[in-house]
């Protein structure tokens, strides 16, 4: 079966030259340049990443999380040396003529898109709810139906109420990390068996962060207070994923 070019990310010609490192099944990872802008490459056999063969891979997931593992950690070194557009998953070319003439369509698109991420990270920003639905710990048992009746209503209203006060707080959160922000975006919520957390994600939102302020922010999100029964994380820098987006066809 004949090989292909996995492509995992474009950037510039000269900061691909400053990358020197090994892609899926430890294939070195090479460049293909067309007039200052580069792309990052490494050779596959399409035989697996061919169109039938990625039908049938596609559903291994053990298969599509190391792809995506080796993946990452091409976008990361190239994020290290200088901006990046990171490909998607799974796009597998020809050859280098291939390559070329993509570059050369987006060329436009993509300087502007690099110029966009330039000297800039993503961060990722989560807050989970935990209102909790059991009864206080000591609670005395209703003495009737309509004083269990009357609980379950006050129940329901403080879960209201502090559900309220969280949408309350991850609104004034995401007011200031936009204005420190260079642009931000609203996710949906990680899949709860996925993500491994507990109680309700109220908020998933991307930010991209200019690396002289990754500190302050963090910081805004770090020594934040909370209401109680809501918490929020921070991870990051991250290569800029949600703001490299490319009509790559």
């Amino acid at each position: 079966m004949a090989d292909g070019l996995y492509a995992y990310a474009l950037t510039r010609a000269d900061v691909a030259d400053r990358v020197a490192t090994t892609g899926i099944h430890g294939a070195p990872v090479t460049t293909v340049t067309h007039e200052g802008l580069a792309a990052l490459v490494s050779t596959v056999d399409l035989e697996e990443f061919g169109e039938e063969g990625l039908r049938r891979h596609l559903e291994d997931l053990d298969w599509v999380r190391d792809v995506a593992f080796a993946h990452d950690d091409v976008v990361r070194e190239v994020a290290q040396a200088g901006p990046v557009a990171p490909m998607r998953l799974a796009t597998v070319f020809f050859g280098a003529d291939s390559v070329v003439e993509r570059l050369a369509g987006m060329a436009a698109e993509l300087t502007e898109v690099l110029d966009r991420v330039d000297g800039r990270s993503e961060w990722s920003v989560k807050a989970f709810s935990e209102r909790g639905d059991a009864a206080p710990e000591g609670e005395e048992k209703p003495l009737s139906g309509r004083d269990y009746l009357a609980r379950r209503k006050q129940q329901a209203q403080a879960r209201e109420t502090a559900s309220e006060r969280h949408v309350d707080a991850v609104e004034a959160l995401h007011g200031e990390l936009a204005q420190l922000a260079l642009a931000g975006r609203h996710l949906s919520a990680q899949d709860r068996q996925l993500g491994g957390y507990t109680g309700e994600m109220i908020m998933n939102a991307a930010y991209l962060v200019g690396d002289e302020d990754a500190e302050r922010f963090r910081g805004l999100v770090e020594e934040r207070p909370a209401p109680a029964g809501l918490r929020f994380t921070v991870e990051g820098p991250w290569p800029p994923y949600s703001f490299a987006v490319l009509e790559q066809g």
